[in-house]
Parts: structure tokens; sequence; C-alpha cells
């Protein structure tokens, strides 16, 4: 499947997509930085690549990725680019865009048609796949699950999927003659919003792409369309979990006020490290439009510390681990430093106590035995 007939997405950046590149762009430096020590060469994987540049000189994923590994190449890192795109008249614009870069391959045909080579890369390369499909039905579930079951097999595989679950939500309520909920920009972003849907129409439905009906149960009720996406983003979520250890989602807004966003940002790798690098880069893309430190934010972080804390008599628990555990609760919404600012906080105020004197990260904490209800 191509892109819009007259590829006129590209003819330049919106917000969002720039909102939506800032993922790779802060996560892929100290991912580099981080993988590295494995001692494999690196392999990043643009499976929906476009042009690599909108109309307005903006760089496009293809770019960015090649600039990454352009920067860690001079610092000695083994990394190599693939790029694929179907359209032919795209694919001519992504070989001039990234002839520049002699470390990066562009591969004409589909991310599907591709799937072999992808799974034949893993077996000698560190490999982060990044799918961002101009359409929902672009990515068959079955396309992901093979990539992600390869982080299973002891092999260094991560994957970003731009998860389109707002038009996957429209669908699902016209494919279930359901109303679909009316184009409000005080709500949500509108546009694309019917050409995308038009897309979709005329497949087999929902149940073709997502890999099943599991998703039914999230539409087919009463619920606010808001509360129905974020609900069936999680129940895609725990889906991917069954194939790679860690995921964790960042919602793509273009303005704060939005209750639908309009896209969701899903990551998995087979690591808490890996999670932890991407949760600090989704929190860096989300302050274009979001301030992560808010009130409702930092009381929501204090009551997950104070459930995952135990009473001291009860035992105690790492801090770093802690934090980690904080993150898979409530992703993209607190860096690692942030969170672990506020249990310093909360250790200066006597609810929680230090076990230690270690360093922090590598010490205990507890809730004193004398705290006899919850504080937030």
């Amino acid at each position: 499947m191509s892109h819009r007939a007259d590829s006129s997405f590209f003819e330049k950046k919106r917000e969002w997509s720039k909102q939506k590149d800032h993922h790779i762009e802060y996560y892929l430096p100290p991912y580099l930085q981080k993988v590295k020590e494995l001692g494999r060469p690196i392999l990043l994987v643009d499976a929906f690549a476009g042009p690599g540049t909108y109309d307005d000189n903006q760089p496009g994923s293809p770019i960015i990725f090649c600039k990454a590994a352009q920067f860690a190449r001079e610092r000695g890192i083994n990394v190599e680019v693939k790029c694929i795109e179907p359209d032919p008249d795209l694919f001519k614009k992504l070989q001039r865009n990234i002839a520049p870069y002699g470390f990066a391959e562009p591969i004409a045909g589909s991310c599907e048609e591709n799937i072999d080579r992808i799974e034949k890369w893993a077996k000698s390369y560190t490999v982060f796949v990044y799918f961002d499909p101009f359409r929902p039905t672009q990515l068959r579930w079955e396309t992901l699950q093979r990539v992600c079951s390869l982080a299973n097999s002891m092999r260094s595989v991560e994957v970003l999927v731009n998860f389109h679950a707002p038009i996957f939500g429209r669908w699902a309520r016209q494919y279930l003659t359901r109303p679909l909920p009316p184009l409000d920009p005080q709500v949500e972003d509108i546009d694309g919003i019917e050409d995308s849907l038009a897309s979709v129409s005329d497949s087999l439905g929902p149940s073709d792409t997502l890999g099943g009906d599991w998703w039914r149960g999230f539409f087919d009720n009463e619920k606010p369309f808001p509360s129905q996406v974020f609900e069936f983003t999680e129940g895609f979520k725990q889906k991917l979990q069954r194939h790679i250890a860690e995921v964790c989602y960042a919602d793509v807004k273009v303005a704060a006020h939005h209750s639908v966003p309009k896209y969701f940002m899903v990551f998995g790798t087979r690591n808490h490290h890996g999670l932890n690098l991407m949760n600090d880069s989704m929190v860096k893309a989300r302050e274009i439009i979001h301030y992560s430190g808010d009130l409702e934010t930092v009381a929501k972080m204090k009551q997950i510390l104070y459930a995952l804390v135990p009473h001291c008599r009860q035992g105690q628990v790492n801090i770093d681990t802690t934090i980690i555990s904080a993150i898979r609760q409530f992703p993209a919404r607190m860096s690692q430093t942030e969170i672990r600012s506020i249990i310093r906080d909360l250790i200066a105020e006597g609810v929680f106590v230090r076990t230690g004197k270690v360093s922090f990260n590598k010490d205990s904490i507890c809730q004193p035995d004398s705290q006899a209800g919850a504080l937030f």
C-alpha cells in the first residue's frame, strides 16, 4: 500500500509530526550509547520511511535516524540504517535524501515484504525498529508480533510503534454500526481524520489488522469516546506484552486540553534499561505542550510510590527498583530524575525512611511503622 496519492502529507511537517519525531530524536543518542556495550553492530530500521524530508525541508524519520547514527559513528559506535519504502515516487526521493549517508540503505518494498530481512538482521545486529504507518492497515498484527517475538530469543530487539488508536476507534464504531463521535477541534485535532477513516473503510475490518476481535469490547459500549481510546490502547499494550517484556506508551496531542490524542507512541523492549530511557525521552517530548511536574501529576506519582513502598515491619524496597515500578504504572509522565526528587522529598518529610548510606539508587526505603494511613 502506498501513501496518499498526491503526497500532500509531506508538503509541510505538522506540529504533531514534530512531537512524534522527538521521541526518536531524544531516544536514539542514549540508546546507541547504551547498547554499544553489547558488542554487536547496531541497526536502525525505519519500516515506513517516506521520502526522508518534507517539502519545507524539515527532516523526516530517515534523516533523524541518519544524523543520530552519524553522530554515534563519529564516536566509534558501529551503526547502520535501513529505510523501507514501498511507494516508487517516495522511494526515489528517499534515495536522494539519504545518499550522503554511506551507512544508510534505502530498501524498496513494504514492511511486510521485508519482514524476513528484519528477522535475519536480528541474528547479527542489535536492532531498533520504528513502525510509523501512514494508514493503520499498513501494519498488521502478525508483522509486529513476529518482530517483537525476536526479543524473547535472547536477541536485543526494540520497537517503537505509532499506534493510530483514535482512527481504529472510529473504524471500530463504524464497523459495529455505532454512532461516530463528532469532529470537535476542542476535543482533538481533526486534520486528516475523514481521509484516514475513508482509507480503512474499504478493508476487511479491524480484526484483520489487529489480529483478532479482542478490540470489540472496548468500543461496543456506552463509554465516552476518549475513555474508549485510552482503554483500547492499554489493551494493545497488554497484548504486546505477551511477546516483549516491557511496554509503555505516550499520547501525542496537538494541544494539551485535547482529550483524544492524535496518536499513541507505543514502545517495546526486553529489559527495564530501555524502558527507563524511553520513559525519559517520552517525558521530554511531552514537555512541548505538557508540563510533567504539574501538581496533579506529582500527586498521582506520590500515590503510586506510597502504594509501592511497604512499612518497615513488612520489609523494604530498593529505590532504583521502586522508580522502575513507578514508571511501569505511570509511564511518560515524569522522568527518573523527577521521580527520584519526589522520593528524596518524601524521605526528608519523614514519609519514607532510607535504610542505608551506600548510594541513593542502591539504598532501600520503607514507610515508618508509626504511619497508620495513606497520606495522599
